[in-house]
């Protein structure tokens, strides 16, 4: 049965996400925060990107020298009880194909050792004293780690009260186990909700992974020697929050195909899109709130009252014929109390 689909409104990449759709009890902690961020970053008006592997570990990094609720607002967030899950979660998504990295740039004062070793212990982290600009050893990192898609992380040097930044970095190169032809790229209309848009668009017709549910229809794409794989939903006019908020409840198991492949005809854009979003508020709203306060105990890192000012993700995503390019960096940074106009 031949079916179309002619647009894609909802990008779900497992490089993101580190399981199959089918195999919910193996995929990555913070998926459910990660849903629920990108939830709240969607108004339908632009598009987003966000790696929820890369803010879980930016934040389990931070946890890793929280203590009281500062701590457990942290865990209970990412769903988990401790950080037992982090090296084993390292090394499975590296088996997919995620290139990962963790850093923690220490910018003044002194560290606890069982802190930095806990870092290096559990999340593989470099721990970083820079020896002059912070932003250039910053932007060096994250553009190191990311295959170049993300070249600034920081545009300014961070405020002078900063001790500690923590910084993850996700990347993957992919090739489409059926890739789509250079020749058949022509130009046609994409609906946006500002108005219409010129873009060029890939079209193939192949048997593939497809499902429908609530009006929502559903492909997989398949990546050559990996098992990362693409997940495509496209909800009718109007959809998009709907389709949002049941991947915040259902998380990956939203996603239902037929049991056969279906012979699709595919129409998808040909893209390079980024996204900076700042997630203060968003993880406030998720339950995160006492790292940002008064109430902040971060005393596992220094003998020091620190507080999280800011949590920050880049992310970058480039669809063309042969695959997909991906990358996404996310900086938590850690100043003293002194800094904290409240």
């Amino acid at each position: 049965m031949k079916k179309l689909l002619s647009m894609i409104l909802i990008l779900t990449l497992t490089f993101a996400l580190g399981a199959r759709a089918e195999e919910p009890e193996k995929a990555s902690v913070g998926n459910a925060l990660g849903f629920a961020v990108l939830e709240g970053l969607c108004d339908g008006t632009e598009n987003q990107i966000l790696s929820p592997v890369s803010l879980t570990y930016a934040l389990a990094m931070a946890a890793q020298g929280a203590q009281g609720d500062t701590k457990q607002e942290i865990l209970d967030a990412l769903g988990v009880e401790d950080l037992s899950w982090a090296s084993e979660q390292l090394a499975s998504l590296a088996d997919a194909g995620l290139k990962q990295a963790n850093a923690a740039f220490l910018l003044q004062g002194e560290a606890r050792q069982d802190y930095i070793e806990a870092l290096q212990a559990a999340f593989d982290a470099q721990w970083i004293v820079p020896d002059g600009g912070v932003a250039d050893a910053v932007n060096a990192w994250v553009s190191e780690h990311t295959g170049g898609l993300i070249d600034k992380m920081l545009n300014e040097e961070p405020d002078p009260n900063t001790m500690l930044m923590l910084l993850n970095a996700v990347a993957m190169d992919a090739r489409w186990r059926l890739p789509f032809l250079e020749k058949a790229t022509n130009e046609d209309v994409f609906h946006m909700p500002a108005g219409d848009v010129i873009a060029p668009f890939m079209h193939q017709t192949s048997m593939m992974d497809y499902g429908e549910r609530d009006g929502v229809k559903m492909i997989r794409l398949g990546y050559l020697d990996s098992t990362l794989e693409l997940l495509v939903a496209l909800p009718e006019e109007g959809g998009l929050q709907e389709v949002l908020a049941g991947l915040r409840e259902e998380g990956l198991e939203y996603f239902r195909f037929d049991e056969d492949p279906s012979e699709v005809v595919l129409s998808m854009p040909k893209m390079d899109i980024s996204a900076d979003n700042v997630l203060n508020e968003i993880l406030i709203a998720q339950g995160v709130q006492t790292a940002f306060g008064a109430g902040a105990d971060f005393s596992g890192i220094a003998n020091e009252d620190l507080f999280i000012s800011q949590v920050r993700q880049k992310a970058r995503v480039i669809f063309d014929e042969d695959g997909t390019e991906a990358a996404a960096a996310t900086e938590v940074a850690v100043p003293a109390r002194a800094a904290n106009p409240a």
